[in-house]
């Protein structure tokens, strides 16, 4: 062997696997419609096979139910464990939105993608929220301004309403006094008594007089029917 032949290189030829010469626009059309085919039949096989095995697992799983070897679920506990699979699924998808968030916000901070812009949804929460902390800072300002008018109040007519509580107890005492012969009351228990039985009857009174008030005005058309029948019989005297 010639020692100057082994040292020459060979040129190596290197091709793309998925570059083909086709003639003409037909046999790449029969090309992809084959392959399209052989994916749906390779679909279609493994979703039968997929099948068939769930289908051995529940004959398996009711056989060693019939035979006692585990217990049938109840209701209770398939609802449970439904309610556990939406659960970790929509976990899952919630996580995976809020890092898809977050990467975008560091894309965004970093100068590698533009801040997007915020559609009608995103506006309309922005302005509830808003409005919501607006609405707070105007509920705590008028409590507080309440409070501040109610203890405005207390402060200037506290004096006035212990001097007419005190006199209106000290005429109260004097009227038990003069009742029992300088005896003064054991305690202010009757005179609390009393004051809520005069507001009651105040109250009593009111509807008695509305009601009076009513009935006068329903008995004044009878009163005018029973002048005109005497006038009329008085016509027929005069007659």
């Amino acid at each position: 062997m010639d020692q100057h032949q082994t040292l020459t290189p060979i040129k190596e030829i290197v091709t793309e696997p998925l570059m083909m010469e086709l003639d003409n626009v037909h046999d790449a059309i029969r090309l992809i419609q084959k392959n399209e085919r052989g994916r749906q039949g390779r679909y279609r096989m493994l979703l039968i096979l997929k099948t068939k095995r769930q289908e051995e697992l529940d004959r398996e799983m009711f056989q060693k139910i019939k035979d006692g070897v585990v217990k049938e679920r109840s209701k209770d506990q398939m609802e449970n464990d439904a309610a556990l699979f939406i659960q970790r699924h929509m976990k899952g998808i919630l996580a995976r939105k809020r890092i898809d968030e977050i990467r975008q916000e560091e894309m965004v901070f970093l100068g590698m993608a533009r801040k997007p812009k915020a559609g009608p949804l995103a506006q309309m929460k922005k302005t509830m929220l808003e409005r919501k902390e607006v609405q707070k800072s105007y509920m705590t300002e008028y409590l507080d301004a309440k409070d501040d008018v109610k203890q405005e109040i207390f402060d200037m007519e506290e004096d006035q309403i212990k001097e007419e509580m005190l006199k209106e107890r000290r005429e109260w005492i004097q009227e038990v006094k003069t009742q029992k012969g300088g005896k003064p009351p054991e305690d202010v228990k009757a005179f609390y008594e009393r004051v809520v039985k005069d507001d009651k009857d105040e109250d009593g009174d009111g509807d008695d007089a509305e009601e009076a008030k009513g009935k006068g005005k329903k008995e004044e058309p009878k009163k005018g029917k029973g002048k005109k029948a005497g006038g009329g019989d008085d016509d027929d005297d005069d007659k």
